[in-house]
């Protein structure tokens, strides 16, 4: 825990058990959640633990540079600790989203065909390996 509060104070966060909970699981997992899901997970340690205040770390370690939030369809935004430039893909079935390696050189374009690029997201859709590997069992 000493280093998740040393990481958020050099980002210019105060820790509190709270944001030390919220970082903790998000390390920990891989699943790029969305608020209600970090809430589900962490109000079981700590059951007064509110969904206003999982929206409002969340939307603060964005700002912070911490996490990038991922709009990936569905409406729904999900919240990724790897700030390394990357891809997405999700499964159009069971809603998993995994990471995606691609040339970093695609998130240094700062113009296409005149346009400012300003912010760079790639995401794909499909079927992932276990749905499909399901369809397969079905046949």
């Amino acid at each position: 825990m000493d280093k998740l509060c040393e990481f958020l104070r050099e980002k210019g966060v105060s820790p509190s058990i709270q944001r030390l909970k919220i970082l903790r699981y998000l390390k920990d997992s891989e699943n790029h959640p969305t608020a209600l899901m970090i809430h589900h997970e962490i109000s079981r340690d700590i059951p007064t633990l509110s969904k206003t205040t999982i929206y409002n770390t969340m939307n603060l370690f964005s700002e912070k540079g911490i996490v990038s939030e991922l709009c990936v369809g569905e409406g729904e935004v999900r919240y990724d600790l790897n700030l390394y430039p990357h891809a997405h893909f999700r499964c159009a079935e069971c809603g998993k989203i995994y990471d995606v390696k691609i040339d970093p050189e695609l998130f240094k374009i700062k113009k296409i065909n005149g346009n400012q690029v300003v912010h760079t997201a790639v995401y794909f859709t499909g079927k992932c390996r276990e749905c499909f590997g399901k369809d397969k069992e079905n046949l």
